[in-house]
């Protein structure tokens, strides 16, 4: 049967259990608490670039020749204009790095009052690697107001034609109605892709060139550049969750670790207890004749 005493060697282990549970809850709430102050916040962790909340210190929000995007509730919201030369964007400051995977996601609302005759009055959502003259490799999506199609595309100087694009998404201009846009940059060994999702559909799968090294910055954008007697004013583009990562292998082995700790924290709190409460005899199965 079970003894009561508790030997000092039968205790120490107990103990040093206990400490090296302590030791792995304290890392994995470390981790929580820094992933959900960086989600509050929009700076975002393991390699990621959030944009639900209006943080200047994470992207630059500007508009050349009016107001720059602003957050309605949930949202941010980059308008139209009856003015010219007008680039209202979001830009980030932080830069994400190519290497194997590069994921953009975001939820769209296109309101389309009026179109334009000019295709450079656009909404746009991309990854780009050039935030001067924006003429190097990018991917991301693209709406021109002069219809109603969001278009899959992507930009690069080492593809035929500099610029490809594919339309995705047909927008019903008196309907609001939020969409699923999501654009991932995958490196494999046989060659680099670029996948379209819209609404958790694949819409568009085409090759890119091998930007390993390169780094990105996530962009929202809205341009009227047509003259100012075409009035775009009434057209915005409302986003939310828009999100940037990078590998996903960081983000799975980060995941694994906080698995690993909740999977051994029971047995080891389990054993820690046996041990700190009972010290077992061992067990004998047959009797012994000669204590009869």
């Amino acid at each position: 049967m079970a003894s009561l005493r508790k030997s000092p060697a039968c205790l120490l282990l107990a103990l040093s259990l206990l400490i090296a549970l302590a030791s792995f809850a304290a890392q994995n709430t470390s981790n929580s608490a820094a992933e959900s102050l960086s989600e509050k916040s929009g700076l975002g962790i393991a390699n990621e670039i959030i944009l639900e909340t209006y943080n200047p210190q994470i992207f630059n929000f500007y508009n050349t020749n009016g107001t720059p995007p602003f957050r309605n509730n949930s949202a941010i919201f980059f308008y139209g204009s009856n003015r010219t030369n007008v680039y209202s964007d979001a830009v980030s400051y932080t830069t994400l790095n190519a290497e194997k995977t590069l994921t953009l996601q975001a939820q769209v609302t296109v309101n389309m009052e009026n179109f334009s005759n000019g295709a450079e009055d656009q909404f746009a959502i991309f990854a780009t690697d050039d935030i001067i003259k924006y003429k190097s490799d990018e991917f991301g999506f693209v709406l021109p107001e002069t219809e109603n199609l969001w278009y899959a595309y992507i930009q690069s100087p080492s593809v035929p034609g500099f610029f490809i694009w594919e339309p995705v998404l047909t927008v019903e201009p008196s309907k609001l109605k939020a969409h699923s846009l999501e654009a991932v940059y995958i490196k494999h060994d046989y060659g680099q892709f670029v996948e379209f999702f819209v609404d958790g559909k694949l819409a568009w799968r085409t090759l890119f060139p091998d930007v390993s090294g390169r780094e990105f910055h996530l962009v929202l954008t809205s341009h009227k550049v047509s003259p100012e007697h075409v009035d775009l004013s009434g057209n915005y583009m409302a986003v939310e969750n828009a999100r940037f990562r990078g590998n996903a292998e960081e983000i799975t082995q980060q995941n694994s670790y906080q698995n690993l700790v909740a999977l051994i924290s029971l047995p080891i709190l389990s054993l820690a207890a046996i041990l700190l409460f009972v010290d077992w005899k061992p067990l004998r199965f047959f009797k012994n004749p000669r204590t009869e």
